[in-house]
């Protein structure tokens, strides 16, 4: 009888270090779980930043092509003796606003829109007057 009732109490201690065993790894797993989501919610995020980043870069290269394009016209119609000729209306409309262009803008446009395409980066449409 005694040694039936130690059998049944080593039996039990098993089941419950077992059952507690289980929990503990559980807990684990979960724990690491959550640890894997919160670092891959955290590489997303910095993804995001880095493709913004790169975004913004890319649109200043263009910003600044376009700056370039829009200084040798001047630069041009001033050697000309026709420095003022850069506010001459273009025939060319910017579609997003309706706009018509003059010629400094037009100048800059088409050397965002050409930057734009190399970088594959959005441009600007135009369509004529």
């Amino acid at each position: 009888m005694a040694l039936d009732m130690v059998g049944q109490i080593t039996g039990m201690d098993l089941f419950l270090v077992e059952r507690q065993g289980r929990r503990a790894v559980e807990e684990t797993a979960r724990s690491y779980q959550e640890s894997i989501d919160q670092w891959k919610a955290h590489s997303n995020d910095l993804k995001q930043k880095l493709q913004a980043e790169r975004d913004l870069r890319k649109s200043e290269q263009c910003h600044s092509a376009g700056l370039s394009a829009q200084y040798n016209l001047m630069k041009k119609l001033i050697a000309d003796n026709n420095g003022p000729a850069y506010l001459t209306k273009s025939r060319m409309v910017q579609v997003e606003t309706g706009t018509q262009l003059s010629l400094s803008q037009l100048a800059y446009c088409e050397a965002y829109n050409v930057k734009a395409k190399e970088l594959n980066v959005q441009q600007f449409q135009l369509r004529p007057l």
